[in-house]
């Protein structure tokens, strides 16, 4: 029987990238979860839960693209404890990842991409400064024109 894990969480540290003896190619990067709650009119959010995240593989190799601050969502095996530096931590290996769309109308790209053309994967033209810098699908791509 298999068990997978889904957490959510905000990027915290930047991906690292390498690669192990035998050649196998991981992304680790870490992500802190705040558990949120509405205690009558106001809203209470937990101590963080930070989770290192462990990729391989192709997952690994879309998984460095992701930048600081972007909420994700990965599905993994269960959490497991590691003595980090002293202090106890969880680590998570990934087997799927997906990208919070949300966060990506939060950050200002108007005038950086002005006057360009993004074509969309359905074949749509779209202005630059309209499409988002992270998209949900991380095999996604777009080229300027």
């Amino acid at each position: 029987m298999f068990a997978q894990f889904i957490v959510e969480g905000i990027i915290t540290r930047r991906p690292e990238t390498g690669v192990t003896r035998d050649g196998r190619e991981y992304t680790q990067f870490e992500i802190t979860h705040y558990r949120t709650w509405m205690d009558g009119n106001t809203t209470r959010k937990s101590p963080p839960q930070v989770i290192d995240i462990l990729c391989w593989g192709r997952l690994a190799q879309q998984a460095r693209k992701l930048s600081l601050r972007t909420t994700v969502t990965v599905h993994g095996n269960a959490p497991q404890p590691f003595d980090n530096n002293g202090v106890l931590g969880l680590k998570m290996f990934a087997r799927g990842l997906s990208v919070e769309i949300g966060d990506v109308g939060n950050r200002s790209t108007t005038g950086e991409r002005s006057g360009h053309l993004v074509t969309s994967p359905e074949g749509e033209t779209i202005a630059a400064e309209a499409w988002p810098d992270v998209v949900g699908n991380l095999e996604t791509a777009h080229r300027s024109r």
